[in-house]
């Protein structure tokens, strides 16, 4: 997601790119689906909140019963600070 916003023009802070330091992180307005949190920067407690994110590794999946029900693929609406 990182390089996909930087790619956009987004002007984004980071530098370890691999969930660790933070400075990448974005505050999560939307979800449908749930987060994949691949960093080690968050609590478990932040994680399970859902509220922000490290877009450097971290990303949106479908949750297992929407599979099942067929329903689309999982989307996170971000705010860039």
């Amino acid at each position: 997601m990182l390089e996909a916003l930087e790619d956009a023009g987004a002007d984004m802070m980071s530098d370890c790119r691999k969930g660790e330091c933070g400075l990448c992180e974005v505050r999560v307005l939307g979800l449908e689906g749930r987060l994949d949190h691949r960093d080690v920067f968050y609590s478990d407690r932040q994680q399970h909140a859902s509220e922000k994110m490290c877009c450097c590794v971290s990303r949106a999946i479908t949750s297992r019963e929407s599979v099942t029900a067929g329903s689309c693929p999982a989307v996170v609406t971000i705010e860039v600070s």
